[in-house]
């Protein structure tokens, strides 16, 4: 599982610029490890556990700011629907 930000190519490096610095602040605040992955508009943010994903979406708060809106991604699952 992992939680996922998409953006547009043209603004994509400057966007997961962004977000990193947004994660890895509420990541000290809240003292929670964090492994992240960025490949071309997509950047990835990795939990260590379910209760851990659950903690993120109670307390992450992205002010109004539609680039910072994420979706949580289970490859499991998708693999389980083909």
């Amino acid at each position: 599982m992992y939680i996922e930000w998409k953006f547009e190519e043209e603004h994509a490096y400057v966007m997961r610029f962004w977000v990193d610095a947004e994660i890895r602040q509420w990541a000290e605040k809240y003292s929670v490890p964090i492994k992240t992955k960025s490949v071309k508009s997509t950047y990835r943010l990795i939990l260590g556990s379910a209760e851990e994903y659950t903690f993120f979406t109670l307390t992450w708060n992205p002010l109004g700011h539609d680039w910072l809106n994420y979706s949580i991604k289970d490859p499991m699952n998708i693999d389980k629907n083909r």
